[in-house]
């Protein structure tokens, strides 16, 4: 099967344009909920196709994809999420994720943990990366200071890191604050460990 990439805007504040144009010289599929195609085209983007149920564009595009898909239990995000693992997407590039409402951003980031098992997931705020990770060997890039974050989803097990202020060895690290706000010491931080999920932010200029 090939690797398959794509972006997914939300209907979120677009402070990050400028990554969603990087991830698209890459050649990325673009896809956006309906709510976030008009803030798009005001920046001069026009993805490849909108997904929703379209009850938020002011006019009808004739530029891109309309896949519409009305039902109304789940939010466009959940949909687009859905909808990219049934076209075997292998990871998906998320910008505008902020919802604007605490109950949108929690469920939100339920949808990025629970939809994590089936697709690699990158969501882009400001000048951040956070990668949601499963067990495994990782290097993050970065320069001395830059901070790095380590937030376990579930109990990890046998937690390493390298390169960083605050190493760890062979720890388990529990959801909590214990890994946040770390530091670059080196141009590499390396991050291994043999069980759980973490979510990793990093900032996104040296890791995209």
């Amino acid at each position: 099967m090939s690797h398959k990439s794509a972006i997914l805007t939300l209907n979120g504040p677009l402070e990050d344009v400028h990554i969603i144009q990087r991830l698209i010289e890459k050649g990325y599929f673009h896809l956006c909920t309906d709510g976030a195609y008009d803030t798009l085209k005001k920046e001069n983007i026009t993805p490849h196709a909108i997904i929703g149920d379209m009850d938020s564009i002011l006019t009808k595009p004739n530029d891109c994809q309309l896949i519409f898909i009305p039902d109304q239990e789940q939010n466009d995000f959940e949909k687009a999420l859905q909808w990219l693992i049934h076209e075997n997407y292998s990871d998906v590039h998320i910008s505008g994720f902020p919802g604007g409402r605490l109950d949108h951003e929690l469920v939100n980031f339920t949808l990025l943990y629970y939809y994590s098992r089936q697709i690699e997931i990158y969501a882009y705020e400001g000048n951040q990366l956070a990668h949601i990770v499963k067990a495994g060997n990782y290097t993050f890039k970065g320069q001395k200071g830059d901070i790095i974050s380590l937030i376990a989803l579930t109990a990890a097990e046998n937690v390493s890191l390298q390169g960083a202020q605050y190493r760890l060895e062979s720890v388990t690290l529990m959801p909590g604050s214990r890994g946040l706000s770390n530091q670059f010491l080196e141009e590499t931080v390396s991050l291994t460990f043999s069980k759980g999920k973490i979510i990793v932010v990093v900032p996104y200029e040296h890791n995209i």
